[in-house]
């Protein structure tokens, strides 16, 4: 996920459970803070790591440690925090929600069809029904036997997918179909990427963007180096951690109506 531009900060909740901070202390809890915000993910239990992110010599950190450590969770070689936490997944599928939207909105309608059209089908129907014969009958139902079992051969996940997604053009001015065993490739080698998002992505670019078309055999090269230019979806852990209380707490008494997210409200 991409660095957020702010974090939200609980005044009244961060003051009482920092009473008991110096002000040493204070400012590498609130640089540990923004470090997790602005990665999205959780701190790596690592001294030296650590260390830098707070600004501070190894001799002070080994002295302020103690005292931070207590308002995260500590598990799997990871520093977690609970609220950030939450705070984050809440983001995530605010964003999440804004990218369908956008999608839905941008799907294009299908054409419904002219007078004439209907017209010219339900002629050329009639006609089909009128030429029809008790031998055709018999091999028709042969034909359509044997296309309803091809049809529930198909997986579910082919059936569903809208023709030509996975049709990627080629400077050649053809199409590159790409495999499906290419496509769990990719999911498997970039679990924490939006495969499918992406590929429609990457697809749309290369229409765009005719000049910069890819052949045949680098096609697959491409969409690799595509995925892996993308930024992971930061995992969310649920660790429970000594700050509760906060979701029943009604922070928007006092706060002008109206004012957009971003600007000073207070």
């Amino acid at each position: 996920m991409a660095a957020l531009p702010y974090m939200q900060l609980y005044v009244a909740d961060y003051l009482a459970d920092t009473m008991h901070l110096n002000v040493d202390q204070h400012g590498a809890y609130l640089l540990l803070i923004m470090n997790y915000w602005q990665t999205g993910k959780p701190l790596l239990d690592n001294d030296q790591r650590l260390q830098c992110v707070c600004r501070t010599s190894a001799e002070h950190w080994q002295e302020i440690r103690p005292a931070l450590e207590e308002f995260f969770t500590i598990k799997d070689g990871y520093w977690y925090h609970n609220r950030l936490d939450k705070d984050l997944e809440k983001v995530k599928s605010k964003s999440e929600s804004a990218r369908k939207a956008a999608e839905k909105r941008h799907k294009p309608t299908p054409e419904k069809p002219t007078s004439c059209e209907r017209n010219a089908n339900a002629e050329q129907s009639d006609m089909r029904t009128a030429s029809h014969t008790d031998t055709d009958t018999d091999t028709n139902t042969d034909i359509d036997k044997q296309q309803g079992s091809a049809s529930s051969d198909a997986s579910p996940a082919e059936s569903e997918k809208p023709a030509g997604a996975r049709d990627f053009p080629t400077k050649d001015g053809k199409t590159f179909a790409l495999p499906e065993q290419f496509v769990q490739e990719l999911k498997s080698a970039y679990p924490r990427i939006d495969v499918e998002y992406q590929l429609q992505k990457a697809r749309l670019w290369l229409i765009a963007n005719p000049g910069r078309q890819k052949t045949q055999r680098g096609m697959t090269r491409f969409l690799n180096n595509w995925m892996g230019n993308q930024k992971p979806t930061a995992e969310v852990h649920p660790i429970q951690s000594r700050h509760n209380g906060f979701d029943e707490r009604d922070y928007s008494e006092g706060l002008i109506e109206g004012v957009p997210d971003g600007v000073a409200n207070f």
